[in-house]
């Protein structure tokens, strides 16, 4: 008798935990379907105002016309459209502090930005994110525009500056493909020296590219 009650309990909690986990991964797919119809991200090409909104790790959604940089296959059950964000300050010591452009994505509730910076990763609990707001004339479009892995590789002319850094300098926003073809957003500066021309954040660990974009601005 003792053996067909623990047996029950034993049944009855994969049960629950194969209900609850089901019943997750159902409102993620829902969720993701009524995203995908009412998403209202910044369109590559489109003149608009630059703005930083702030966001924070509440599981929110993300602001209209956020700017989209790249994919993550592993994050989520499809995936997950990957934003520019920047963490504002990621050290304690004022005299080594940065200001650090990266990645996010939406909904999440660990974090709101992940970023690469000298060789360590970051994240934080409220950040900004990259917004264009819509702007018949008078405003900028962004592009992405290639850059090589050589100390002599200098600023692109129209490179949007979204950081600072006290021993590089600029800080940018800059992407390159992972092992699936996907682009990874990160943050570079001008000249490196690395043989590398972009720092991002994957699984917690600091990946560069050899094969990079940087976010410039053309006016419109």
């Amino acid at each position: 008798m003792r053996f067909i009650l623990i047996l029950f309990g034993v049944t009855y909690t994969l049960a629950h935990e194969h209900w609850e986990a089901d019943s997750y991964h159902q409102r993620k797919r829902l969720r993701e379907r009524v995203i995908n119809q009412y998403r209202d991200d910044y369109k590559e090409g489109t003149c608009g105002k630059l703005t930083w909104e702030p966001i924070l790790a509440n599981r929110a959604d993300p602001p209209p016309k956020a700017v989209i940089a790249g994919h993550g296959r592993s994050i989520g059950i499809h995936g997950e459209d990957l934003y520019v964000c920047r963490i504002e300050s990621i050290g304690d010591d004022p005299n080594n502090d940065a200001t650090v452009p990266g990645k996010t994505w939406f909904e999440r509730g660990d974090s709101c930005c992940n970023v690469a910076h000298d060789g360590k990763t970051h994240s934080a609990s409220e950040c900004q994110v990259l917004t264009v707001r819509p702007r018949a004339h008078s405003g900028i479009r962004l592009e992405w525009e290639s850059i090589r892995t050589s100390p002599n590789q200098m600023v692109p002319s129209d490179a949007l500056k979204l950081g600072n850094d006290q021993h590089y300098g600029s800080l940018y926003s800059c992407r390159f493909r992972d092992a699936n073809g996907d682009f990874v957003p990160g943050q570079t500066w001008f000249p490196r020296r690395d043989s590398r021309c972009c720092s991002a954040e994957v699984a917690g660990h600091e990946v560069t590219g050899e094969t990079c974009d940087v976010l410039v601005q053309k006016r419109c």
